[in-house]
């Protein structure tokens, strides 16, 4: 492999494993007419952005559509409402627009869709007072299955917090990780909870990284490995409850965790958001963020659009008016 190339893949490894996986793109600011910011953020999106695709998006013609709507003379707020509106055609939640005014965020991965879990039910009539909190990781045992809550990838966690949860589940039949609602995060976080449950050192992830301006410009994909490790591990059956508003780091890990066979996701497919975020800056200095990259599943399934269920339960507005939670029942009783 050439020098170059081969530092590069070194680079971009190191920028995967990175908690944030944003870099800014600063540009010159002599000139921050809105025509300026809106050809600035135009261009670094076609020459960066990373699901035309896939979405099937012809950024040309959002161009054309666009453009005409530019004024030198227009305000700030009238600028921002079209440079949102263009953003939002990408219909990518890990897409926002930020000015000292407005922060603009697509929330459609998730607005349509039921959202199949409600914290205060799950505390008052599930976890009650029979639960801990260790580390990040709310948990309790139902029966002999071992429960536990992740709410954010974003909250870390030490390993003798890990070594000490998984000293009590150990002998459990089952274990249920519930993931809903969290949002995501850090990949180190994921990474690191995988490797408590992975059996054996499998492929996990594909990832590929533009090397071009093209929309499809790309490095051949490169295969991200999981593998045991830490003191104390869990290898019995595992259930993955899973919902739309599951983003980001927490499709990532669910993704990792579909590659060990003992573990299945109940619930609904999870938010996606499989393109690292870039972070960008426009000349008048508005920041905004859009994915970079391409991650699949190593059977070639992209995560962007979610991983869908393998067993799909909805809950209804007739359980949130009983106060049950049908997915949990569900994964209890399927592990019984």
């Amino acid at each position: 492999m050439p020098f170059k190339m081969r530092t590069l893949l070194i680079s971009l490894s190191i920028w995967v494993s990175l908690t944030g996986c944003e870099q800014i793109l600063t540009y010159p600011k002599s000139d921050s007419k809105p025509q300026t910011c809106f050809e600035t953020m135009w261009q670094t999106l076609h020459d960066r952005y990373s699901y035309f695709n896939l979405k099937g998006i012809d950024w040309d013609s959002v161009k054309t559509l666009y453009q005409p709507r530019i004024k030198n003379d227009m305000s700030d707020r009238e600028l921002f409402t079209v440079l949102k509106e263009m953003l939002f055609v990408l219909r990518d939640g890990h897409v926002n627009l930020e000015s000292p005014f407005d922060l603009a965020r697509n929330w459609n991965w998730y607005l349509d869709r039921p959202e199949n879990f409600n914290y205060p039910i799950l505390e008052r009539y599930y976890l009650k007072e029979d639960y801990e909190i260790t580390g990040p990781f709310v948990n309790r045992w139902f029966g002999n299955i071992g429960y536990i809550y992740y709410g954010s990838f974003s909250s870390g966690f030490r390993e003798n917090e890990l070594d000490a949860l998984l000293q009590k589940y150990k002998d459990a039949r089952g274990l249920i990780i519930d993931i809903r609602n969290n949002g995501g995060g850090s990949l180190d976080n994921a990474r690191a909870l995988l490797k408590r449950f992975i059996d054996q050192k499998r492929p996990v992830l594909e990832w590929e990284y533009k090397n071009g301006k093209g929309i499809e410009d790309f490095y051949p994909s490169q295969i991200e490995y999981g593998e045991p490790g830490g003191e104390i591990r869990f290898t019995g059956k595992i259930l993955l409850l899973t919902n739309r508003s599951s983003y980001s780091a927490a499709t990532f890990f669910t993704a990792m965790m579909k590659s060990i066979p003992e573990v299945l996701s109940i619930g609904d497919t999870t938010g996606g958001g499989g393109g690292l975020p870039w972070l960008a800056e426009l000349p008048n200095g508005w920041q905004y963020r859009f994915s970079s990259t391409r991650s699949k599943m190593p059977r070639g399934q992209d995560l962007e659009p979610g991983i869908p269920a393998d067993s799909v339960i909805v809950q209804t507005p007739e359980d949130l008016a009983g106060n049950k939670d049908p997915i949990l029942e569900a994964a209890i009783k399927m592990l019984n």
